[in-house]
């Protein structure tokens, strides 16, 4: 298994990977695969995405195909990240796709001063939030929010991470 960091050169690697999770797993994301097609299938737009500055935005590789990502954002504060996108595909899962993109993430996120990480999954995604439980993240009730399309709640969850600066 390789992780690889994704520019804006990466954009149809990364469309690949992230439409498929879209398509495959549509339940776990608040954005959509009609959102990401038509009209809004651009080049452009990919490439904006993967052009975002204090963004981190990982592929993982297995066997030469994408089956896996996860991306860093800016959190609520310089002492925070947020973890987005995470997705494993099925015929990869239980391989420690998840937990390497997880770490790849936190280390970024602590070299860059956060001291804590965070990411959100719904609430009827049990086998995720034994996952990320697994891993050291605990609920956050601050940031808890129904998510816009359905009455299904997004919860949010946070890890404390040592600070590398």
């Amino acid at each position: 298994m390789e992780l690889r960091q994704v520019s804006p050169d990466d954009w149809q690697l990364y469309r690949l990977v992230r439409r498929r999770a879209l398509d495959e797993d549509p339940q776990a994301f608040t954005s959509t695969l009609a959102q990401w097609s038509g009209k809004g299938d651009t080049e452009q737009r990919w490439r904006s995405l993967l052009e975002k500055q204090h963004v981190l935005n990982l592929i993982a590789m297995l066997d030469g195909r994408p089956v896996g990502t996860a991306s860093g954002i800016p959190g609520d504060g310089p002492s925070s990240k947020t973890i987005v996108a995470m997705w494993v595909a099925p015929e990869a899962r239980g391989k420690g796709i998840a937990r390497e993109l997880i770490a790849a993430v936190e280390s970024w996120a602590g070299n860059g001063g956060a001291s804590t990480v965070r990411l959100s999954v719904m609430s009827d995604n049990t086998s995720a939030i034994g996952f990320y439980e697994k891993l050291g993240f605990a609920f956050d009730a601050v940031a808890q929010r129904l998510r816009s399309n359905d009455a299904r709640r997004e919860l949010a969850m946070t890890k404390p991470i040592g600070r590398r600066d």
